[in-house]
């Protein structure tokens, strides 16, 4: 049987070692549980086909991504891992400004031409006034205008992460909590030690 080691026990790490128990392969999860994470930190809004700044090979792997969310969340709750908190919700691209505004127009042909080219939860993004925006968000202060994309998600760090490791462990993954350091020999990691002890990486 293959073997892995998965160092960091966020959601990317939970995410990893849940796939790859799921996989058959021998898992063990290690987390420092520090008392600040990324993972808690973090928004947990899935709307990549609004990004203003993306790297070259970003759209792709997003797209890939937020097409895979309901099939994970489905996944874990067929194994009793129902709590996520993944939820389509809907995202407001506000205009506070004249300048604001007069780009919306040009974002809403963007994000129709990602929606077109496979980016899913974009949805049909609308034209939202500041008053109806206002009635969608009460918090929000005066605007000028917005945009509305109708399927854009967010998702609770925390409850994934946790529904992950939980559904890591039910397909036999071992986890394990405290520092780890890489063992490496000939620029291969060869094993970890956690405080006194080492798992060979296979």
């Amino acid at each position: 049987m293959k073997r892995a080691v998965v160092i960091g026990g966020g959601v990317v790490g939970a995410s990893a070692a849940f796939h790859l128990a799921r996989a058959g392969v021998d898992t063990l999860l290690v987390d420092r549980r520090d008392a600040g994470h990324a993972t808690g930190a973090g928004a947990g809004i899935i709307s990549p086909g609004t990004s203003t700044r993306p790297l070259p090979a970003f759209f792709p792997f997003a797209k890939d991504a937020v097409a895979h969310y309901p099939d994970l969340v489905a996944t874990l709750a067929e194994i009793g891992q129902a709590t996520t908190r993944y939820e389509v919700v809907g995202e407001l691209i506000l205009a506070k400004t004249d300048e604001e505004f007069a780009h919306l127009s040009a974002l809403k042909a963007l994000y129709a031409e990602r929606r077109a080219g496979g980016m899913p939860n974009l949805g049909d993004v609308t034209d939202v006034d500041g008053v109806t925006a206002k009635e969608m968000f009460p918090a929000l202060g005066d605007i000028h205008g917005a945009l509305y994309v109708p399927e854009a998600a967010r998702v609770d760090g925390d409850s994934l992460r946790n529904a992950l490791v939980a559904g890591a462990k039910r397909h036999g993954a071992k986890i394990r909590y405290g520092p780890a350091a890489l063992r490496i020999d000939r620029n291969r990691v060869t094993s970890i030690s956690i405080r006194i002890r080492s798992t060979p990486t296979g």
